[in-house]
């Protein structure tokens, strides 16, 4: 991955260094064919005496000064190097500004810089240091115009370096917790606190925290009461979300947060939003309307401005990733579902993000789907879609667009679609449309509480070591994850790393296990039940049974049973499918046939047994 990074905070012995030039050093790997301007961290300490210091930018662009503060006189001397002249700062406090580059391709680069007064001051790199499993060091860097020194607890070793950093090395194993937190504080001569410096101790592995990991769900309805009601429902979720490990750092919202934009609907999200004993109060959350938040027009509107969010649109960077979310605008959806404000708001965050980040993913939060991805974004199954957010998305690879609306199932795995970008479902709160073909449920183990007329579900993401983005499908009735993860690789600014495309196929049809059969039990002259095990499929699985039911003659006693394979029910899905057959005739020969079909309906071959049940 190429990276543009900055030498922060040329100090020396504890004291911000006064000579007269200093150089601050901001280094590339670029390619000679690309184009590079990015930045990981780019803070620039500076004394508070006039002087003049160089900025080097090892990057393979030209750049020209568009902006700086007045105290800062900022030249380029040769291409990427620039020469700042620094006026003497005599006022008490630091004071802040920023130098802003741009490129002749339009990438633009800002430098903050900070120049110290003559109060006592410290200033470092960051606020908090991190110990993982795989990360026992950490490192900061510590300016200051007045001496100090640096008191950690006793479990963290601390070791001056060179330029004012300090080292930091954790002796301390985690046994019976899953994280550690203390503080280590910076203390002037006199032994006065200056600064506190959060030190944490994870046991997972670092990427999991020095990268976004977040939850994504949506069509919560709160007010509505079919399926076991919103107050059954919403526990669940937010015992899912609380017990994920690590912690999650944002949840998103993405539409339909009220049933009908009623105003005690909204004052019950409020209260369960922000009751720490609901959900973990250090999740953040961002919380967009969709369709159902327009059913009471612009009252609705005005409730959830005053209790839920009064921000429609947002464009956040979280751990260095670009995140964009979206309002609806209207109570339309299908065809257009933003205004054109908001979509002059959308274009312009994913310019900035494209040029500002691009070897990372984008991830945009809207409620309706894109025209023409996944599985309810086509006028044949429920075109709840925007038609313009394709025309839009097309131009950007790098996008993942994030999305609800539809309340379809996620096991579908026409639910994640890659083409031009990248579109993925993510359930539904409220479970009461399923794709087309969805079974009903007749297994006698499987309940209808959580298992059919509550199906809940979302998604997880994290960005793993490989920088992966990974897509964890859960159960939020459950509690549980399915096991298979839909799993997006780099590079991002392009499609050549895409395989869940259009043309993507189900692999080989469904197939029995060895000696597979079909059992009858509990035999009474008008019904019993059937028994049979659930067949094999080489991709993501097995999705339903079609069990007809016939005399000799061939013609059907009852009608077919599309039932489930009941993936939902995740590690509790039975090995075996038993379900009971009424309404049948003693005395007769009875054949019964299972095909199993996987989701892009291939199709096995069929198991059969013939009986007679008892006059």
């Amino acid at each position: 991955m190429k990276r543009l990074f900055v030498l922060l905070l040329i100090c020396c012995g504890g004291y911000i260094a006064t000579s007269t030039a200093q150089n601050y050093y901001l280094t590339s790997v670029a390619n000679p064919q690309d184009s590079w301007l990015t930045i990981d961290n780019k803070t620039v300490t500076l004394p508070a005496d006039a002087g003049t210091g160089y900025v080097q930018l090892k990057t393979n662009l030209s750049v020209s000064v568009s902006s700086r503060p007045t105290w800062l006189v900022v030249s380029q001397t040769s291409k990427g190097v620039l020469r700042i002249v620094r006026k003497a700062n005599k006022s008490a406090s630091a004071r802040t500004g920023n130098i802003v580059l741009t490129a002749k391709d339009g990438k633009t680069l800002t430098l903050n810089m900070v120049q110290v007064g003559k109060d006592p001051v410290v200033i470092t790199d960051k606020d908090g240091i991190g110990f993982y499993a795989d990360k026992n060091t950490d490192s900061l860097t510590i300016c200051s115009n007045v001496s100090f020194t640096v008191n950690a607890p006793d479990w963290i070793k601390v070791t001056p370096t060179s330029d004012s950093t300090f080292l930091f090395t954790s002796n301390k194993k985690l046994y019976d917790q899953p994280e550690f937190a203390d503080t280590i504080y910076i203390k002037d001569a006199e032994g006065k606190t200056m600064k506190a410096i959060a030190a944490d101790l994870k046991y997972h592995q670092s990427y999991w925290f020095q990268k976004p990991c977040f939850a994504v769900i949506s069509d919560i309805h709160f007010g509505d009461e079919a399926n076991q009601g919103w107050n059954v429902r919403m526990p669940r979720v937010f015992n899912t979300l609380n017990n994920y490990d690590p912690r999650l750092q944002y949840v998103f919202v993405v539409g339909d947060i009220a049933n009908k934009g009623q105003e005690s609907e909204y004052q019950q999200v409020q209260a369960y939003f922000n009751d720490p004993q609901r959900l973990d109060p250090r999740v953040k959350r961002i919380i967009v309307r969709g369709n159902h938040d327009w059913f009471n027009g612009s009252a609705g509107v005005g409730y959830f401005d005053k209790y839920v969010s009064s921000q429609d649109n947002h464009y956040l960077i979280i751990q260095g990733y670009p995140f964009i979310a979206l309002g609806l605008d209207n109570g339309n959806y299908r065809d257009e579902t933003l205004n054109s404000e908001t979509r002059k708001f959308l274009i312009e965050s994913l310019k900035h993000a494209s040029k500002t980040y691009p070897d990372k993913p984008i991830f945009v939060f809207t409620h309706t789907l894109p025209y023409h991805t996944v599985i309810g974004s086509y006028e044949s199954d429920y075109a709840a879609y925007d038609s313009n957010l394709d025309d839009i998305f097309k131009n950007y690879p790098q996008v993942v667009s994030l999305n609800g609306h539809t309340h379809m199932g996620l096991m579908d795995p026409r639910q994640i679609y890659q083409k031009d970008y990248t579109v993925v479902n993510v359930g539904s709160q409220k479970s009461d449309s399923h794709p087309t073909k969805f079974p009903g449920r007749h297994h006698l183990g499987a309940t209808s509480e959580i298992d059919y007329n509550a199906i809940t579900e979302g998604i997880i993401v994290h960005v793993n070591e490989k920088d992966e983005v990974v897509f964890e499908r859960w159960s939020t009735a459950r509690g549980k994850k399915y096991a298979t993860d839909w799993v997006i690789r780099p590079p991002y600014n392009t499609t050549n790393s895409f395989i869940y495309t259009p043309n993507r196929s189900g692999g080989k049809a469904p197939w029995w296990p060895n000696g597979a059969v079909i059992n009858v039990s509990n035999m009474t002259s008008t019904s019993c039940h059937i028994t049979f095990p659930q067949a094999i499929d080489d991709n993501e699985g097995v999705n339903r049974y079609i069990i007809s039911v016939t005399n000799s003659s061939g013609q059907k006693i009852i009608s077919d049973k599309n039932q489930s394979a009941l993936q939902y029910m995740c590690t509790d899905q039975p090995s075996s499918i038993t379900i009971p057959l009424t309404g049948l005739q003693p005395g007769i020969d009875i054949t019964v046939s299972v095909e199993a079909r996987d989701y892009y309906e291939l199709i096995s071959s069929k198991l059969t047994n013939t009986f007679k049940l008892p006059n």
